[in-house]
């Protein structure tokens, strides 16, 4: 569950009380010369399975963000988005993190290292 104190009943289920929230953590390899390709094949993926469960793609654009609109961790971020009647809004982000989550994780475990690391599969 996912809860936000920002209440406004006019765009439908993105200013409710309480809804159902799902999160893909999904690691690519973090080196400057390899995340692109991976971050690019996401975004696609993400987009076909838009698609197969039916939204139709004349409804559906990108928005990319670039220089100061990046947070801190991020190399790359494109959120997709949807035509509503009410407007447009994003459906999905996708950010390429590198390996700051795992980072973090080692890092706030006060070990050094709590076992997670990048597996390039």
């Amino acid at each position: 569950k996912a809860f936000r104190n920002e209440i406004t009943p006019r765009n439908f289920i993105f200013r409710s009380r309480e809804f159902e929230q799902m999160e893909i953590e999904y690691f690519i390899p973090p080196g400057d010369d390899v995340w692109q390709p991976f971050h690019e094949k996401w975004i696609a993926d993400a987009e076909e399975f838009l698609k197969m469960v039916g939204l139709k793609e004349e409804l559906m654009g990108y928005d990319v963000h670039e220089g100061d609109g990046l947070a801190h961790y991020a190399r790359a971020c494109t959120d997709i988005t949807f035509r509503f009647p009410f407007g447009v809004q994003e459906l999905m982000g996708i950010a390429a993190r590198g390996d700051f989550d795992l980072q973090s994780h080692n890092k706030g475990s006060g070990k050094g290292n709590c076992g997670l690391t990048s597996i390039i599969v």
